[in-house]
């Protein structure tokens, strides 16, 4: 930029001879003396070595900023444009119609660009500093500026156009105060692209009932990102708001067509739907609502996000400052996406469902109240109601009787049942039946239940350790809900099969939650959620879901007789993770211990993060599933839980010890894996020093590193063969050395004892002269090193390929 304005001041100096006073067209037509103002001598562009920082730069005219001046441009085919300065509150003011591109550097002073009757600027418009832009032209039909607008200013923005605001390809504002756009036309305030960016607030609009505030024909881009509110408002009932939009917003955000219409463009130019990226970027939360979503919202926390399209035919999204109220729950819980809430706002709609007590059998019915004691209509569907939140706190319950034993809640649509022991007894009931722990259920039985669209399970007792089994066989349901019981069984159960019922990702067809042992045995789901759960067991014969997401304490065990397990599995285990056949496209497994997969083919993105082994064999090379030809990339990728180094054994080989992320990339890496295998070093067996692992062995050695860190079924094979080895490469009758003490010993007695140099440390933690001896000649040899504390660690151990390393660089043959 100096260097720019440089050359810039150098051009004029260099003109104004040829050029005193006019400079093409248009032409200068009045000017002050040079004594009328110190800082612009002559009124013409000046000489670079009387412009100074504080100067304004108008296209190539240099002006003073010390006392008040007014300048004329004359232009015989376009008129005068009048330039006038007020140094009392440092203003430039410009009016009339510039015919061409203009560029103003103007530090620290305020611009006023005004078209009386015609555009303000008809070209391009740069204003690359200034303390404050306001853009106006009040002429019919006229474009506040017909071509891309450059704006950089300490503070305020503003344009507006009787007209379009601006009608070039690009509009970049970059400001620290706030910035409105206002255009006039049955058409977009700003015709193109925006890019805005600012301290203070936003907006965008348009005063006609007939425009809307940004993108021609589904053209342009919209990005704003704003440290206060945002408002975008315009459009009509054929037309969007705006295009596409990218909204980074530190207060409250408003995009709202008045008409009704659209806000979101429906078809962008390049054939795509428009779209608003929204994030909120403030210090408090907002309450994100949209037309489309009814009597519901979301509430964002600083930093959350969200991508809303033209589902549902949006004409308003707002996320504002609201005020909540407390809403205090008895046996029941928020539904779905609200589950975890304690706080609504007034107009939202609130749904409760019926929430498993600990002593409870018997429900009794529903009652919700406001805090002065007044109740509120709420609509019941079979186990759940749904009421609007009014502006005071609410106190809602599920009320229940008494416990006396276990019991069984179903529910579906149509109807709900508690049965118990004694009551199945008194009245059998086809389908359900009572085991009392003869064989391995303590609790429920419920088989052959079919066509219901939900199935709700909730287990009932006196305390936790009551719970009742419960094992469900031969169910053929579209969602089922198990919740509060000991051990669950599926048997040959299909959940989400039903004809004419979609799931989506949020919408799980199966879920399981406040239980131990959960068993799936030839049981399909469309999309299922085990969570709050002990150990998890599947077993299969075909595949076991299209998304699986499971959360346990303990061991998850996944098998299937197919080719795959399903579409994607999301893993979290306490314990141990084994899975016999693996998802074809997605698996992630999530702060395990040890994970192991044996599967015919490998997905397509494979995430561990562990801090145990990960061992994952692929039976079948040739069988990746892939989704798409055209789309060869796969992803096997592994994260330690812990920053200790481990050891990456691929095919059977050694290939590297690392401690960051390690990755294997594309369908052909991932097609050449038969077996890999990661070991952290605190899980190497006791004959490998963790303290080597690290280091690269590069001899005829590291056969044996390969072979030792393969797997554990090697390790005998592993200790017979080093002990052979050194038998024969060491003197006879020298014991094979278990510490870093009795290797240097050896290592020193083998080389006739010689003396190590001066400038060899003398180690603190060895008092034995001849150890001390060994230990320096064999550092400054380089075959063994002290610790970074200055110490040696005599008895540190040594592995025994790690001996046969170093008695090979010592004496190498």
């Amino acid at each position: 930029m100096k260097r720019h304005k440089l050359i810039q001041r150098l051009t004029a100096a260099l003109v104004a001879g040829a050029m005193a006073l006019s400079f093409c067209a248009p032409a200068l037509a009045e000017a002050p003396s040079a004594a009328a103002d110190p800082a612009a001598p002559a009124a013409t562009a000046s000489t670079a070595e009387n412009s100074t920082a504080d100067t304004i730069v108008f296209d190539q005219l240099y002006l003073g900023t010390q006392e008040d001046w007014a300048k004329t441009i004359a232009d015989g085919s376009s008129g005068d444009v009048a330039l006038q300065y007020t140094a009392a509150d440092r203003t430039l003011t410009v009016t009339g119609t510039y015919f061409r591109a203009l560029t103003i550097s103007a530090p620290g002073v305020n611009v006023v660009l005004t078209g009386t009757t015609g555009p303000a600027v008809k070209g391009d418009l740069t204003i690359t500093d200034s303390a404050s832009v306001a853009v106006t032209s009040s002429a019919a039909g006229a474009q506040a500026v017909t071509g891309s607008t450059d704006i950089t200013s300490d503070g305020a923005v503003s344009i507006t156009g009787a007209d379009r605001a601006v009608g070039g390809e690009n509009l970049t504002v970059n400001a620290g105060g706030d910035v409105t756009i206002v255009g006039g036309c049955e058409g977009a305030s700003i015709w193109h692209s925006a890019s805005i960016t600012t301290t203070g607030s936003v907006t965008l609009t348009t005063n006609n009932s007939g425009g809307w505030a940004q993108g021609t024909a589904g053209t342009g881009v919209l990005t704003v990102d704003a440290g206060g509110d945002v408002t975008i408002t315009g459009g009509t009932a054929s037309q969007p708001t705006i295009n596409d939009a990218t909204v980074r917003c530190g207060g409250e955000f408003e995009l709202r067509n008045p008409a009704g219409g659209l806000v979101l463009c429906d078809k962008t130019s390049d054939g795509k739907s428009g779209n608003l990226h929204y994030y909120n970027t403030g210090a408090t939360e907002l309450v994100f609502r949209a037309s489309s979503m009814g009597a519901t919202c979301d509430v964002f926390q600083p930093g959350d996000s969200t991508v809303f399209g033209t589902l549902g035919d949006p004409s308003w999204i707002t996320a504002k400052h609201e005020q909540d109220y407390q809403l205090t729950l008895t046996g029941c819980a928020p539904a779905d996406s609200a589950q975890g809430r304690t706080v609504f706002y007034p107009g939202e709609e609130v749904h409760l469902v019926l929430k498993r007590p600990t002593n409870g059998t018997t429900f009794t019915g529903w009652t919700v109240t406001k805090e002065d004691g007044i109740a509120v209509l709420f609509e019941q569907e079979d186990d759940s109601i749904r009421f609007t939140m009014p502006a005071c706190a609410v106190t809602a319950a599920a009320n229940w009787e008494q416990a006396t034993g276990q019991a069984l809640w179903l529910s579906t649509e149509q109807d709900w049942i508690i049965v118990s022991k004694a009551s199945l007894e008194a009245y059998p009931i086809s389908g359900i039946t009572y085991e009392d722990g003869a064989f391995v259920v303590d609790g429920f039985i419920v088989d052959d239940i079919k066509a219901a669209k939900t199935l709700r399970v909730l287990g009932l007792a006196p305390t936790e350790d009551e719970r009742p089994d419960v094992v469900l066989k031969n169910l053929t349901v579209d969602t089922l809900i198990v919740d509060g019981v000991r051990d669950v069984t599926l048997d040959a159960c299909r959940i989400g099969e039903l004809d004419g019922y979609d799931h989506f990702d949020t919408n799980y067809s199966l879920q399981i939650t406040n239980a131990r042992d959960v068993v799936l045995a030839n049981t399909s789901s469309r999309y299922s959620d085990i969570s709050g759960v002990r150990n998890v067991t599947a077993k299969a014969d075909d595949t076991l879901c299209d998304r699986l997401n499971i959360d346990c304490t303990g061991d998850i065990a996944l098998s299937t007789a197919a080719d795959t397990l399903g579409v994607a599995c999301y893993l979290r285990a306490g314990g141990s993770i084994r899975l016999t056949g693996a998802p074809w496209k997605t698996l992630m497994v999530h702060s395990a211990q040890n994970a192991t997969v044996d599967a015919n083919a490998l997905p397509q993105h494979a995430s561990f993060t562990c801090s145990g082994i990960v061992d994952v064999s692929q039976r079948d090379g040739g069988a990746i599933v892939e989704r798409d030809s055209g789309s060869p990339w796969y992803l096997l990728e592994y994260y330690p839980e812990t920053e200790q180094p481990y050891v990456v054994t691929l095919n059977g080989e050694t290939g590297e010890v690392r401690s960051d992320s390690y990755q294997l990339n594309n369908l052909d890496d991932l097609r050449a894996v038969q077996h890999l295998l990661i070991t952290p070093a605190s899980l190497l067996p006791d004959d490998v020093d963790s303290d080597a692992v690290g280091q690269f062995i590069t001899d005829a050695s590291g056969v044996l590193v390969s072979a030792a860190l393969a797997g554990a079924a090697v390790w005998g094979g592993y200790e017979v063969t080093t002990r052979v080895m050194l038998k024969n490469l060491l003197p006879e009758g020298a014991a094979i050395p278990a510490t870093r003490g009795e290797l240097a010993q050896l290592l020193w007695n083998a080389a006739g004892r010689p003396e190590a140099g001066a400038v060899v440390t003398v180690y603190p933690d060895i008092t034995d002269a001849d150890q001390q001896a060994a230990a320096r000649w064999c550092t400054e040899q380089g075959l063994l090193t002290a610790r970074s504390d200055g110490t040696f660690a005599p008895d540190g151990r040594v592995p025994k390929w790690r001996v046969i390393e170093v008695w090979n660089h010592a004496f190498a043959k």
